[in-house]
């Protein structure tokens, strides 16, 4: 989902987490971690994000790992977004590969204080050092929410910031809208990968938001393999 305004919130309980994971460590090849990293999108005032993850596994046995990963987004402005995602990945030790797909509810804020929902199916290959994944975002619930009216300097900011709005009955609209993004990761030095990739988001209603992205992302963990952890 992309809002030309994007969004929302979710509450973090990191700590609490990481330490009710920490007795079943040595049987395990999954460590809970954390990622601190950044984004930059090339079509949007809000064009920088702050990425806050916390990657939790729930259930491993033999080479197969379930999993629940919880993030936020937080963009330029006042727009925030947060969403948990609930994942499976198959790791093939002897190639140094991982298969997974993931399934995520996204909740997501916008500078004009409305709340959407959407979720997410993705998908994951790793092959050592290299990633390839993608998303279909799928807006759930009510997608237009109305907003104040705005003064004609207002239109002008509001089109300089690509805020979707749609005139309804003399009144202005905030849509969400659904999409797809695709990305190709590598992993630069110990714990530290960079993503780069494109996404695309359309609706009948409004202009089609379109554009590449990248992402920079460190993981806080003790192993030096990334995911690879075999």
């Amino acid at each position: 989902m992309k809002l030309r305004s994007i969004s929302c919130c979710i509450s973090a309980f990191f700590v609490t987490l990481i330490a009710s994971s920490s007795s079943i460590k040595a049987q395990n090849k999954y460590q809970p971690y954390f990622e601190l990293g950044g984004a930059k999108y090339f079509n949007q005032k809000s064009s920088t994000a702050s990425i806050y993850d916390l990657f939790i596994p729930l259930l491993q046995k033999d080479n197969q790992l379930f999993f629940t990963d919880l993030r936020i987004l937080d963009r330029s402005g006042s727009s925030f977004e947060g969403n948990a995602h609930i994942g499976y990945r198959k790791l093939y030790s002897a190639t140094k590969q991982i298969i997974g797909i993931y399934g995520a509810f996204d909740r997501r804020h916008s500078d004009n204080k409305n709340i959407f929902n959407q979720l997410t199916l993705g998908f994951e290959y790793w092959q050592n050092k290299l990633f390839i994944g993608g998303n279909i975002y799928r807006v759930v619930g009510e997608n237009i929410q109305p907003i104040k009216e705005i003064t004609i300097e207002e239109k002008q900011k509001a089109a300089e910031k690509n805020i979707a709005r749609l005139k309804l009955k003399d009144r202005y609209y905030e849509q969400a809208v659904s999409g797809i993004d695709a990305e190709l990761g590598y992993v630069i030095i110990d714990n530290l990968t960079t993503y780069v990739g494109g996404y695309y988001f359309a609706s009948k209603d409004t202009d089609t938001i379109v554009g590449p992205k990248i992402r920079l992302i460190y993981d806080f963990k003790p192993t030096n393999k990334h995911i690879l952890v075999v």
